[in-house]
């Protein structure tokens, strides 16, 4: 791509991308004072989320950074999740293989990158805390790049993290490509580009194998699992000193899991859900 064609192409990206903020704001009915620059909310306080919707986890809101999602696309899944009476939204920042709207780096491309900053500064005006994923699963070639430029794509991620109230390292890292010393050298280099909050995990098996590489485990369960299994696995990691937010227990909003984990002693979920004819206020951070 020539000088002239990056150029046009990123002045359309900043409209687009403002349009979005701009039109999210508007259809929230939100404040003029809730300021992007404003600083985000606490980690503890990202507590309700639901990132899946559809047959089989079809829809995947953790993907609204895509640039394969038009503005409306993703506009529509941020206002979904505010009407599950969500407070934050999960997302996706190098993901070459998982799910719908796959096959972007938002941390390698300058084109991904400005379009997801963009989305993220219009989740923030909506009020909203961000947790940000640094790379997904499914594509052990994308990995094995963010292993091998840890010290670049951490660089990258410093854009991102005035605007976020907690990072994850990635999701199912003990799946696929990856072992503890190269997960270790990603979080000593997001350390290194100056996050000083909190790291969390993902697992898809138990115990965690790398939780003692952050703070946080984002806890994960088998979705045919019951309400009382949520229970047993947020006060077991609970009793070994662990925050833990109980993100994924079925692959759609499960209200009663979601609750379970609450009860157990989880800050946060991932799998919330309005209450039939609940009709949720959302609290919005920094309003």
């Amino acid at each position: 791509m020539t000088a002239q064609r990056q150029m046009r192409f990123r002045a359309a990206v900043s409209i687009l991308s403002t349009a979005f903020a701009a039109a999210l704001c508007a259809a929230l009915a939100l404040a003029a004072g809730c300021d992007p620059a404003s600083p985000p909310p606490a980690w503890a306080e990202c507590r309700l989320s639901s990132n899946w919707r559809g047959p089989n986890a079809r829809e995947r809101m953790m993907n609204v950074l895509s640039p394969a999602f038009p503005d409306a696309k993703a506009r529509e899944y941020v206002e979904w999740q505010l009407s599950q009476g969500c407070d934050h939204v999960h997302v996706l920042l190098v993901n070459q293989g998982d799910g719908e709207g796959c096959g972007y780096d938002a941390l390698a491309d300058a084109g991904d990158k400005e379009l997801a900053l963009r989305r993220v500064e219009g989740i923030r005006r909506a009020g909203l805390g961000v947790v940000a994923w640094v790379v997904a699963d499914e594509s052990d070639a994308a990995r094995r790049r963010v292993f091998e430029r840890a010290d670049e794509y951490a660089a990258s991620l410093a854009d991102f993290l005035p605007h976020v109230s907690y990072v994850v390292l990635g999701l199912e890292m003990d799946e696929g490509e990856g072992s503890r010393a190269q997960w270790a050298r990603l979080a000593d280099a997001v350390r290194r580009a100056g996050w000083t909050g909190p790291l969390a995990t993902h697992h898809a098996s138990h115990p965690p194998r790398y939780a003692a590489l952050g703070e946080i485990v984002m806890d994960q369960l088998d979705p045919r699992c019951s309400a009382a299994d949520v229970e047993a696995s947020v006060r077991s990691l609970r009793a070994r000193g662990l925050e833990v937010c109980g993100f994924e227990y079925s692959r759609g909003p499960d209200r009663a899991k979601a609750e379970a984990a609450l009860a157990a002693g989880a800050f946060g979920v991932g799998n919330w859900a309005a209450a039939d004819g609940e009709k949720p206020s959302a609290r919005r951070h920094g309003r």
